[in-house]
């Protein structure tokens, strides 16, 4: 007695992708059921634990951003037989995230079908789907338009204020893959009367994991990509440094789209560094960060969100055991059979005396 999910195209999946197979059941006797059901999930996940003196708090959160149902049989009672229910599930064509595995916490596709028995431990199988979800970057005009950020500063004493000093970042773009390279100025000026030691550069991305229960907690992981440095600006003089940032070809970058506990971005920081004696000024910008990119001339339809809908293409009628001995509970049952003298026959199959002497 089993229940068996096979997959006829197992290995990496993508957006627009279809997922088949079928689900086979196996039935050595006649059973009641409450019916043959098959699930489809997107399911993103987290969870850690935090300790604060004796106390520790198990923060957690689950979403199913993919939902598919269907039922291959109804309430009933199945004979003895190999049942086979096929199936087809085609991957929305884009707004999914990738599978993806953390310490705390993971997004996991799967299918899972069972057999429900009532009064008793059902019959299940689950099957885990690998997907890869690329982030496409599409550039409009908007995104090949320049774009700038400009902070301030104001470093002296209550008794001597000056004109805040200044830094502007000026980005060719907001839209990069991996492999690029971030072409962009930092035009400082101090008007202050300390020297800014030197300019640091520095360019990672974020993954931040969101739990909901028992209360709204965040977790974060800072990975860094590039660093530059720049040399530094006297006391009330201007100076422009240009930087070249090349992107790793190796940087992770992670599709969470649709995910409302994992959120990832890349942030381009630029830090003046003064005396001890002042803080530092910041200048931090957001960057889109994908891992492909498809011109405007290669987009021929619009992309539309689809049902998702988990269809049965398909359903095989049982195949039935050769004759048992009478030991199980088939006595009343009309089957096919197989009869080597006259081909099939139907009716009550033979005793297993009859089967012995020959006699039937």
């Amino acid at each position: 007695m089993t229940c068996k999910i096979v997959i006829n195209n197992p290995g990496i999946f993508g957006p627009g992708d279809a997922i088949s197979g079928k689900i086979i059941c196996m039935f050595e006797r006649e059973e009641r059921i409450r019916g043959i059901k098959c699930q489809f999930r997107g399911r993103e996940q987290v969870h850690w634990n935090e300790r604060r003196g004796k106390h520790t708090t198990h923060y957690h959160g689950q979403n199913d951003f993919v939902v598919a149902n269907t039922n291959f049989a109804e309430e009933g009672t199945m004979g003895p037989g190999k049942y086979e229910y096929f199936f087809s599930y085609v991957l929305p064509p884009a707004f999914i995230p990738s599978s993806y595995q953390h310490q705390f916490g993971s997004i996991r596709y799967f299918l899972h079908a069972f057999v429900d028995r009532p009064f008793a431990f059902d019959y299940k199988d689950d099957v885990a789907l690998h997907v890869v979800s690329p982030i496409i970057n599409s550039p409009t005009t908007h995104q090949m338009r320049p774009i700038s950020l400009e902070v301030n500063k104001e470093v002296g004493t209550c008794c001597w204020p000056k004109e805040p000093s200044t830094m502007e970042l000026q980005l060719e773009k907001d839209n990069y893959v991996v492999g690029d390279v971030i072409n962009f100025k930092a035009l400082i000026n101090n008007t202050s009367d300390s020297e800014i030691s030197s300019v640091m550069v520095q360019l990672s991305t974020t993954i931040q994991l969101t739990a909901y229960s028992p209360s709204t907690r965040h977790k974060t992981e800072r990975v860094l990509l590039a660093v530059a440095e720049g040399s530094g600006v006297a006391q009330g003089s201007r100076k422009i440094h240009k930087f070249s940032l090349k992107i790793p070809e190796t940087a992770i970058i992670t599709n969470f789209t649709k995910c409302t506990l994992f959120r990832q971005w890349c942030s381009l920081r630029v830090q003046a560094l003064y005396p001890l004696f002042h803080s530092n000024m910041v200048a931090e910008i957001t960057i889109k960060l994908g891992n492909t990119v498809i011109r405007m001339d290669q987009m021929q339809h619009p992309i539309s969100n689809p049902s998702n809908s988990f269809v049965p293409v398909a359903q095989a009628p049982p195949v039935v055991y050769p004759p048992v001995p009478p030991s199980a509970p088939l006595a009343n049952d009309r089957l096919t059979y197989i009869d080597d003298n006259n081909g099939t026959a139907e009716g009550p199959p033979p005793s297993y005396d009859d089967v012995v002497k020959g006699s039937y």
